[in-house]
């Protein structure tokens, strides 16, 4: 889907969700709706969307999590929308929640996001509710301050595979670490980004921090510029590199694409 084409979609979706939400919804909602259809190229169904919807409200309490915020309530509709019949979507989404409470876990908000991503093997998801708090903790040890409930989507979404837990953990940590001599502002954002860049690799992966800076260089303004007529190789033992010469200098950069 080419550019144009996405922005009118977005825009038909948005109009959709408008129309079936009304105003009266926080527009950070709704266009967080009319993007997520929009992006997965699919148009805004309000009958569809409305039945996961009200099968939550029939399979919980007016003082459910699930309920009392709005933004829960319809970002857990927007993920189940389409995926299995909604009973059952919603009945397999509250029984995770449990088995990750079980795990030792608090009902949060973020519990029932975690609840998204325990596996769909109904064998392995006791398994994989215990990874889960295992990596948790392991990650609280080396951050127990900033360690909380919001770790928890990423502790499920990294601990489904048998692995060494406390190996990416560490990893984790040494990321942390490494960005913060970038000057990269500590705290959970950073902490956030650590993990996520534990999603290739339980390992630690040298070129992963300078093509993160690198990014984050170029959104400040201060990506490398080079001069006009500048001739540029590439190389073929390291295709993520490429060789500038400048003034009779040879340099090395990082090969970034716009897009």
């Amino acid at each position: 889907m080419d550019n144009k084409a996405y922005i009118e979609l977005l825009q038909k979706n948005y109009d959709k969700v408008v129309n079936g939400l009304s105003w009266t919804v926080d527009k950070r909602i709704i266009l967080m709706l009319a993007s997520h259809y929009s992006a997965a190229g699919k148009t805004f169904c309000f009958t569809s969307f409305d039945e996961i919807v009200k099968e939550i409200k029939s399979q919980t309490s007016w003082f459910s999590t699930l309920r009392t915020s709005s933004s829960l309530l319809y970002g857990v509709a927007m993920l189940l929308d389409g995926k299995k019949e909604p009973q059952q979507a919603v009945t397999e989404l509250i029984e995770n929640e449990e088995i990750l409470k079980q795990a030792k876990f608090k009902r949060s908000v973020y519990s029932y996001i975690s609840a998204l991503f325990l596996t769909d093997d109904p064998k392995q998801k006791q398994t994989h509710a215990e990874s889960a708090r295992k990596l948790y903790t392991a990650i609280r040890k080396h951050h127990p301050f900033l360690t909380s409930y919001e770790d928890m989507p990423y502790s499920v979404l990294l601990s489904e595979e048998d692995e060494n837990l406390e190996h990416r953990a560490q990893t984790m940590n040494r990321y942390y670490t490494e960005l913060r001599k970038h000057h990269f502002v500590l705290g959970n954002q950073l902490q956030w980004l650590s993990q996520i860049l534990t999603f290739p690799s339980a390992d630690y992966v040298e070129k992963m921090v300078p093509y993160v800076v690198q990014i984050r260089d170029d959104k400040d303004g201060t990506a490398s510029k080079l001069p006009v007529k500048t001739k540029i190789f590439s190389t073929k033992e390291q295709n993520d590199v490429v060789i500038a010469e400048i003034n009779g200098k040879i340099k090395k950069y990082i090969a970034l694409a716009e897009g």
